[in-house]
């Protein structure tokens, strides 16, 4: 144990309950998940003039709910659609070249927060020459940080 302080604050957000789930897609990974987009759903549509808000707030939980460990966790950290398809709202060719995962909780402390899903919000910073970035927060519902990540990806557009 040592001193802490706690500076990020969870985001204000409707319920889990009270959040439709996003319909399944033809992407398989998607499928494992249950996302519930509090704000910033992924839209495929008509291209606009500007691009569209790369920011999402989301609940995700595997399809199958289970007790959240470590390893689905991590899974969970690289669940995010890319910033890319909220932006043009279409899909386009994509790829992690690098994902960093940082925990701020450890197997004893997730276990004791027995939990089946995370509040999560996703944004980019800079889309330049076929490389977007994205930065993610992983809450519990109980609001607790659990991990944030930073991801460099590959896109084609």
């Amino acid at each position: 144990p040592s001193w802490e302080h706690r500076v990020a604050q969870y985001p204000e957000t409707k319920p889990f309950e009270e959040t439709l789930p996003f319909p399944k897609i033809s992407a398989s990974w998607a499928n494992q998940y249950e996302f519930r987009f509090v704000e910033g759903e992924m839209r495929i549509g008509p291209q606009q003039a500007e691009p569209a808000s790369t920011y999402s707030k989301i609940w995700i939980s595997d399809r199958t709910p289970r007790k959240l460990d470590m390893l689905s966790l991590m899974s969970m950290s690289d669940a995010f659609f890319g910033r890319i398809f909220h932006a043009r709202r279409e899909l386009v060719p994509f790829g992690t070249v690098s994902l960093t995962t940082y925990f701020h909780t450890d197997g004893e402390e997730l276990a004791t927060e027995d939990i089946t899903r995370v509040l999560a919000t996703a944004d980019s910073k800079i889309m330049h020459k076929s490389y977007a970035d994205q930065n993610a927060e992983l809450w519990s519902p109980n609001g607790r940080l659990l991990a944030t990540t930073t991801q460099i990806a590959y896109f084609k557009a």
